[in-house]
């Protein structure tokens, strides 16, 4: 959710080539567990906005007070790091283009 006249939202109108990290913040490496991403983001439209926007609102109540847009990023590669695993066991996904 971001409006498209902020810094990130001008700059994924320019490239819609996303990437990114989602972990958190361990008091040792071996509790590291996060994945790293690539993919396309898009604005949602019409039906796939609206519903979007109630499960966000379902899950984030309070953002029902905000109306800014909502993105839809189409994962292209994943990669999940989990150390309970196994130090530096990696799963990765990468989609299958036809």
């Amino acid at each position: 959710m971001t409006e498209p006249d902020t810094r990130h939202g001008l700059l994924l109108m320019k490239n819609a080539h996303v990437a990114g990290t989602v972990n958190g913040q361990p008091k040792t490496v071996l509790l590291i567990k996060g994945i790293q991403y690539r993919g396309q983001i898009t604005q949602l439209k019409d039906e796939a906005e609206k519903q979007a926007r109630e499960a966000y609102q379902k899950r984030f109540p309070v953002s029902r007070k905000v109306t800014a847009p909502l993105w839809e990023i189409r994962l292209d590669e994943l990669k999940m790091t989990d150390n309970a695993l196994g130090f530096g066991k990696k799963i990765s996904w990468q989609r299958n283009e036809m």
